[in-house]
This record gives structure tokens, C-alpha cells and sequence, in this order.
């Protein structure tokens, strides 16, 4: 928008006698496109993958919008039929997507108009993936745009001006990682309640297949509806993430820990931050953890309230 004052420089409120705020015309653009994963494991045939964009202009019958991906990105297999996720403006009935790969063999993905135009919006779709069958160690590129004539792409009559946003690496398995099998009695000193919609609290473990030489960022990455709290460490008094022995089966637990089974965080080495983002949380763990060594910690979050269609957690360290 546009602000115009008159007397802005008055430092009376009587002096300062108008002023009016005039709306601009969007710039036509292509904005808030993301790309978003499941899981980044190597050869994983069963990924869903999230593309989200918001085009600025009406998308009318011949014209299309297009996402592709650069040569880091090749190995992404697509399949139809596409998601609609929540948060998302609808999609025409009529509109056709097309899946495939360009001769460079780098994939593509149209959604083609037909009589009904697509609205200018914010769209958030999920396609099922089939994940590189190789590593991936630099994310890839992802260019978003919208165009007249799309199916004489790669010539482009720009409708929106392209945005790119970058992927992510294809890793390879942790060597080990899953929800830690809680009994009753933990179940109850931990606050696990799988009810929807409330706030849980969840055991994880994991062993790395290599020592970290740096301090690095774990992430941990829960089905759609999950939601982490911003500060998803939590002050001392009401910690959210728990790594201590002492607390991660719940408070004062020191005396029952499975020590044949995990071994315990030297204290230097506790994660020192945590961010929640929506269904992600990510904390930054200093260098100390070991090899062959399977470690545990307890974090808080809000279920959902029905379960995912894909209903699996993913744990990444990079």
C-alpha cells in the first residue's frame, strides 16, 4: 500500500490534518512458494512430497502453472493423484495435472487450466514420491511459475514471474531411530496422551552411523497435524525436551534407567535450542555424541485431531 500524510512532520496531532493509505496493485509474481518432504532417505519408495505457491494472476484455459526441478533434483518420481492440504484455496474440478520428466531428465510438474480459469490463490498440494535411488548432497533447485500456451514449454509466455526456492539432500539411513516402546508406568510419569488434540509427550531413540565432528541441527519431523511449540526447549523450570536421565521417563526416573539400553547425555553435550514449525522441530546439539551408542530424549507436542494418512515420523541429522 501506499501511505500518504499530510503534516507527517508535525509533532502535534492537530497539525497533522490527513492521511489516506491506497492500495498497489500486487507485483505479478510468483510468492511463498515452498517445497516441503516426509522423509529425505535414499531410495525410499513411498515419500510424499509438499509444493506449496501463490500466484498473483488469473491462470486461464490453456495456460498452466509449472514447478521443475534442477539436475540435483533428478531421481523424484511423481504419482498421481495429488493432496490438497489444509490451509489451501481450492483447485478447479477441471484443471488436469501432468507428471514427468524433461529430456534432461530433471521431473516436472504442470497443472494445466481448462474452461474454468485457476483463481489467483494460495495452493498447497502433496504428491506421493519416490525418493533418488543415490545420495543427494546439495539440495536442488525448484522453479515455480505460471505461463500462456504451457504446453509448448520449455518456451515460456510469463503470465507470474518464476520464483525458485531450494529442495533438499537425499541421506542415508540413521542407523537406527523410532518411538522408544513406553510401559504403563512411563506412559504415565511422561504425559503420554494419544487423545486428538491434546498435548503429548513422546519418546524417541536413535544411534548415529557416524560421530559428528561439528555442532549440528537434529530434526525431527512429525505426520501432517503435529504441531510443535515455537520454543520447543522450554525454560528450565518446564522443559519441553528432555535429554537428562533423570527426566526422560519422567521426573526423578534416574534410578530406572535402561542403562544395558541407552546411554545417557553427558550434560555438555544437551541440546542447546529447540524451534518449532509446525509439525517440525529442530534443536542444535553440541559435539559429544558417540557411535554405537543409542541415546533417548522426550519431547512435548499437539496431536492432531484424526490420524495422518501417512503416519510415520522422520528423524535427520545432518
Amino acid at each position: 500500500a501506499f501511505f500518504f500524510e499530510f503534516g507527517f512532520d508535525k509533532s502535534m496531532f492537530s497539525d497533522r490534518i490527513r492521511a489516506v493509505a491506497v492500495e498497489a496493485t500486487p507485483v505479478a509474481s510468483m510468492v511463498n512458494c515452498k517445497v516441503g518432504y516426509n522423509t529425505n532417505q535414499v531410495g525410499i519408495l513411498d515419500n510424499r512430497m509438499q509444493f506449496e505457491f501463490q500466484t498473483r494472476t488469473e491462470v486461464g484455459e490453456s495456460a498452466g502453472i509449472v514447478i521443475v526441478g534442477d539436475v540435483n533434483c533428478r531421481g523424484f518420481v511423481f504419482e498421481a493423484p495429488y493432496i490438497l492440504l489444509d490451509g489451501s484455496d481450492t483447485l478447479p474440478d477441471d484443471f488436469t495435472l501432468s507428471l514427468g520428466r524433461q529430456a534432461d531428465q530433471t521431473p516436472i510438474i504442470q497443472l494445466k487450466a481448462q474452461e474454468t480459469p485457476i483463481a489467483p490463490g494460495y495452493y498447497k498440494i502433496e504428491l506421493k514420491a519416490a525418493n533418488p535411488a543415490g545420495l543427494v548432497a546439495y539440495a536442488g533447485t525448484w522453479t515455480f511459475g505460471t505461463y500462456r500456451e504451457v504446453n509448448q514449454y520449455p518456451i515460456k509466455y510469463y503470465i507470474d514471474n518464476e520464483m525458485e526456492v531450494p529442495g533438499f539432500t537425499v541421506d542415508e539411513r540413521m542407523k537406527h531411530a523410532g518411538l522408544y516402546s513406553v510401559n504403563d508406568l512411563q506412559k504415565k510419569a511422561t504425559g503420554r496422551e494419544d487423545r486428538p488434540g491434546y498435548m503429548n509427550s513422546l519418546v524417541f531413540e536413535f544411534e548415529l552411523n557416524a560421530r559428528p565432528e561439528e555442532m549440528k541441527v537434529m530434526l525431527l519431523k512429525a505426520p501432517h497435524g503435529f504441531v510443535f511449540e515455537d520454543d520447543c526447549l522450554g525454560p528450565d523450570h518446564d522443559p519441553r525436551l528432555h535429554t537428562d536421565n533423570n527426566t526422560v521417563f519422567g521426573p526423578d526416573t534416574e534410578d530406572f534407567w535402561p542403562a544395558g539400553e541407552l546411554a545417557t547425555w553427558d550434560p555438555l553435550i544437551w541440546p542447546r535450542e529447540c524451534v518449532g514449525d509446525g509439525r517440525d522441530a529442530s534443536f542444535r546439539i553440541p559435539i559429544g555424541l558417540e557411535v554405537n551408542k543409542r541415546y533417548a530424549f522426550r519431547i512435548r507436542v499437539q496431536n492432531p485431531l484424526k490420524s495422518p494418512e501417512w503416519n510415520k515420523w522422520t528423524l535427520a541429522y545432518n
